[in-house]
């Protein structure tokens, strides 16, 4: 890397570089009316929704939440890049760049803006045309803006291949666990329950004055709570101060509170006492297995079952109505061993990715503001 030549970067507001196509929005009533061939997906504030027949826009295009719960939980997904055809909702902003700026590298520059200080409303809270115009945005010359946006789009790909990688090796050791123990379950083996089988370990919570956003020092590590079980956890806490229950990544953990019954691996730091870390000390159950147990409909849909509370949900006690037919321990340690290499792998693309997104959340901020940049 090297330091930039700032002075042909210029301080320009949103509204100047970028058309805004809000008034071009389709109403859903007219969606739902459409009979076409073509089937596009179809993007509301919160994301993808749903997908619906042929398409209004076509090309590179930047959607930024008008309104909805994420600028309530001041989500990442706020921002979004679309390239290709789509339709969108009416809760969302539609911008694409002008001659002067990239559409990326826009969409770059508004990820790792605050724009908390532009929301307005406390129950709907709404981010208005006239404050998403008004946002600043260092904008280098159009060629910088490029380069930027591919270095930053080579590591995003990256990424989103090793998702892609990940989910098919998990569809085939699915297949593998629903063909060994769910179509050729044996009427001999014993129904077993997990808690008598495997360790249950709950997470602890330090407390919200303990939680940083950096990693101060050596000795902080990430903090895991519910909302970060897919691993993309900003929270950190000091593991010497603290009595905390720490995971590996090849570790596997469930989700006991809240969003109940979600499975989170490849992680490593603490967690909190949404989670629990689930192992045998035995080694007859592999990770890998026990990672397969946990994401059995019937196991998922058991703890979901138990779970009480209506706002938050609390499915501790489900752990005591956990059960699975077991076959012998020779036949376990066989699956075992033909799913770890399987497990293996998801967990190396998991961990792969979570350093490449942090490499970039590290490079982020420095190239959108000029900085440094680096040469191609």
């Amino acid at each position: 890397m090297e330091e930039v030549k700032k002075s042909n970067w210029q301080k320009v507001k949103l509204g100047e570089i970028a058309i805004n196509f809000d008034n071009q929005r389709i109403p859903i009533a007219l969606i739902n009316r459409k009979k076409l061939k073509k089937i596009y997906p179809y993007y509301g504030a919160q994301g993808i929704i749903d997908y619906v027949e042929d398409y209004i826009f076509d090309g590179e295009y930047l959607l930024v939440a008008e309104d909805g719960e994420n600028l309530k939980s001041q989500n990442q997904n706020i921002v979004n890049f679309v390239n290709g055809k789509f339709w969108v909702n009416n809760h969302s902003h539609i911008l694409q760049a002008n001659k002067i700026s990239e559409t990326k590298f826009l969409y770059y520059s508004l990820s790792c803006l605050n724009i908390k200080p532009l929301i307005t409303g406390s129950a709907q809270p709404k981010l208005t045309k006239e404050n998403l115009n008004l946002i600043e945005i260092s904008l280098p010359p159009l060629g910088t803006q490029k380069q930027i946006s591919r270095v930053l789009s080579l590591l995003d790909d990256k990424i989103e291949l090793n998702r892609k990688i990940a989910a098919e090796l998990e569809l085939l050791a699915r297949t593998l666990y629903d063909w060994h123990f769910v179509q050729n379950r044996n009427a001999e083996w014993k129904v077993e329950k997990l808690e008598d089988l495997l360790k249950f370990e709950k997470g602890s919570e330090p407390g919200s004055t303990a939680y940083s956003d950096t990693q101060e020092n050596e000795n902080f590590v990430k903090f895991y709570r519910v909302g970060d079980i897919d691993g993309n956890c900003k929270t950190w806490v000091d593991k010497t101060a603290h009595d905390l229950v720490f995971v590996k990544p090849d570790e596997v953990v469930v989700t006991f509170d809240g969003s109940v019954g979600k499975i989170g691996i490849g992680l490593e730091g603490a967690i909190s006492s949404g989670l629990q870390k689930i192992s045998d000390p035995t080694g007859i159950f592999a990770n890998a297995l026990i990672w397969l147990i946990f994401s059995d409909t019937k196991i998922v849909a058991t703890i979901e079952q138990y779970a009480t509370g209506s706002v938050l949900k609390h499915a501790s006690r489900a752990i005591n109505y956990l059960k699975l037919s077991i076959p012998d321990t020779a036949a376990l340690v066989k699956f075992s061993e033909a799913a770890k290499p399987i497990f293996a792998q998801i967990v190396q693309a998991r961990r792969q990715s979570a350093n490449l997104a942090k490499l970039r959340d590290f490079l982020l901020p420095l190239m959108m503001s000029g900085e440094v940049e680096i040469g191609l």
